[in-house]
């Protein structure tokens, strides 16, 4: 199991090249992944990358991931894959376009997994059907998947919390801009 939380996760590295360097995979063959409390900023694209696959070899989907309480700002492509998992949490996130964004669905899965998504917020359309948030054809469930690995939110309240205590405090130069950015609709891929 892995939990990544209360990081700054932002301009990933769109000049290398290659599909796996512009994708940041987050974690790979493990049962359980989480996102939680994360700041997410001008990303190219699929970032973070769930997924049990990596150059083309891939497990059996084993596990559920978690995606809640996260602020989402200016990816240009769609933003996160799964690949091969049982299920996912998609809960109390906040996504605002920038001026890069494209705005497909937040996550995008497949029809051989479930999905529960509660409590997500997108900054300019906030009466979008919570199923929007996620493409593809995914199995919905009414219920969290698996036990939940996180404390249900809204996304306004995802805002509030990241802002206050999300990356690494005091926040250097770097963080504090691409925060600034994200409030207020600025900031370019890089």
């Amino acid at each position: 199991n892995m939990t990544f939380s209360w990081c700054f996760v932002t301009e990933s590295n769109i000049i290398c090249g290659g599909e796996v360097n512009r994708h940041g995979i987050l974690s790979h063959q493990t049962n359980r992944q989480s996102l939680l409390n994360s700041f997410l900023s001008h990303h190219d694209s699929r970032v973070p990358l769930f997924s049990n696959c990596y150059t083309g070899t891939c497990v059996p989907g084993n596990g559920a991931f978690d995606v809640a309480g996260n602020v989402v700002y200016n990816n240009s492509a769609s933003q996160t894959f799964v690949s091969n998992q049982e299920g996912a949490n998609i809960v109390g996130n906040y996504l605002k376009g920038g001026l890069d964004y494209n705005p497909s669905a937040m996550w995008n899965g497949n029809g051989n997994m479930q999905v529960y998504v509660q409590g997500n917020y997108r900054a300019g359309s906030p009466s979008q059907s919570q199923q929007a948030f996620v493409s593809g054809a995914p199995q919905w469930s009414s219920q969290p998947i698996l036990p939940a690995n996180f404390a249900p939110k809204t996304g306004q309240q995802a805002l509030l919390d990241v802002k206050i205590r999300g990356g690494a405090l005091p926040r250097d130069s770097t963080d504090a801009r691409l925060f600034r950015e994200m409030e207020s609709g600025t900031g370019n891929l890089r």
